[in-house]
């Protein structure tokens, strides 16, 4: 009896996110703390790996927060 080789089958699904799965939405929204339309948007914007999505949502939330701060220390200046 032959024996048949198996094929070694990669990883490379588990980095990349697929939008078509609602389960996969759910997760990834859920670990980066976004909503799924702002996932779907990071998706469009970086591409489908999670690393470059993970980097992307990262700078977004920094620089939404460096934002806020400005807008704070502008008011506190009026005052």
């Amino acid at each position: 009896m032959a024996l048949k080789r198996r094929k070694r089958r990669s990883a490379s699904d588990r980095g990349r996110i697929a939008l078509s799965q609602s389960y996969e939405v759910r997760y990834w929204s859920k670990k980066f703390k976004v909503t799924p339309a702002e996932l779907k948007a990071a998706v469009k914007a970086a591409g489908h790996s999670s690393k470059k999505v993970g980097a992307y949502i990262a700078r977004k939330k920094k620089a939404k927060r460096k934002k806020k701060a400005q807008k704070k220390a502008s008011r506190k200046k009026r005052l």
